[in-house]
């Protein structure tokens, strides 16, 4: 099963719409992943329309896409149990912990790896975004992914790609 996981979107009614190459990618994919900060429900009703999608609101979402998502989600595909949060933590974390400065392997991350962990633990995946750098790491027998953004704050957009099998599950940031 192929899989395409998305977050922050950030693209507004007056925007021109999801870049070529991620549309391509999409068009793809089995099932959609999206982790919040669309911005505006056209989105959502765009990804709809290409996949099946699960779907979170983010924190930069207007209140008709935060009253009709979840602030988290799980779903079971392929055997594999995977969690969706945006990532916009408690006060109390923000306080502690930033964001990954490009590098998910760093100590400053552990605050939140935890949060996540208590938010999901049956999941052996879990996606978030709010940080706009892709990234995959593998912490504590979990699989932690952010797909980074579409609308290339680092220069370039980004998604991330998973491959479910019943026995395994692999992901991959793509660029574009």
């Amino acid at each position: 099963m192929r899989v395409v996981a998305v977050s922050d979107t950030h693209i507004r009614a007056r925007d021109p719409g999801l870049p070529g190459p991620l549309v391509e990618i999409l068009r793809t994919a089995d099932h959609i992943i999206h982790a919040g900060d669309y911005v505006c429900m056209e989105v959502l009703e765009y990804l709809r329309s290409l996949a099946d999608t699960t779907a979170v609101s983010g924190n930069m979402d207007p209140p008709d896409i935060i009253k009709n998502l979840p602030r988290k989600a799980a779903v079971t595909l392929q055997e594999h149990r995977i969690g969706l949060i945006h990532g916009h933590q408690a006060h109390e974390l923000k306080l502690v912990h930033g964001g990954p400065d490009d590098d998910y392997q760093s100590p400053s991350m552990l605050p939140f790896y935890k949060y996540l962990e208590a938010e999901f633990p049956d999941c052996k995946a879990i996606i978030f975004g709010h940080f706009h750098v892709p990234g995959v790491v593998e912490w504590s027998d979990r699989l932690l992914i952010n797909p980074g953004s579409i609308t290339a704050y680092g220069g370039r957009g980004s998604c991330a790609m998973l491959s479910l099998d019943a026995g395994k599950l692999d992901a991959e940031i793509i660029y574009f």
